[in-house]
């Protein structure tokens, strides 16, 4: 869990592991994909080193829902005690929506976490991050950093895919 403490915080994301989500969301369109973003928390910025994809197990629509698989759940949380990370957050698409998240979203939302919605308004796909806080069914925006290794290379709230 990550603290609900950090003061305007920053999401890092490489753009191999953006690029692979993105990908991820693309594969399963129209259907919602979904996913694990594992990596750690320094100083304010939330770094998502890895992206695991998932399978969206919903039995409702989807098109507009999703459920992760257990054993893509239990693979990501492996992968963080073996690499000394830590689960930071999710993803998900909305394949033909925004990257703003939806009440339902918000209310399966863990306190804490950093939420990558993949919207699909336009022609081109888009990226935003958010975060929730304890208490709050509603999830507030993180400032978003695309980067190359150490040296960021693109920032700021919304992310059109060709960027990547």
């Amino acid at each position: 869990m990550l603290p609900t403490s950090l003061s305007h915080p920053v999401m890092l994301i490489p753009r191999s592991v953006g690029r692979g989500v993105l990908e991820h969301a693309a594969a399963e369109h129209p259907r919602e994909c979904c996913g694990i973003l594992i990596g750690r928390v320094v100083e304010n910025a939330i770094r998502a080193d890895h992206a695991i994809a998932a399978r969206n197990i919903t039995a409702g629509d989807a098109h507009r829902a999703f459920q992760l698989d257990w054993t893509s759940l239990q693979a990501a949380w492996n992968l963080a005690r073996r690499t000394e990370l830590a689960v930071v957050g999710f993803y998900h698409s909305h394949p033909d929506g925004g990257t703003e998240p939806s009440s339902a979203d918000g209310a399966a939302a863990w306190p804490g976490l950093a939420y990558v919605i993949v919207g699909r308004r336009g022609p081109e796909p888009a990226i935003r991050a958010w975060r929730a806080l304890r208490g709050a069914p509603d999830l507030e925006p993180i400032r978003l950093h695309l980067s190359n290794g150490a040296n960021v290379v693109d920032s700021g709230g919304i992310h059109p895919y060709p960027d990547l």
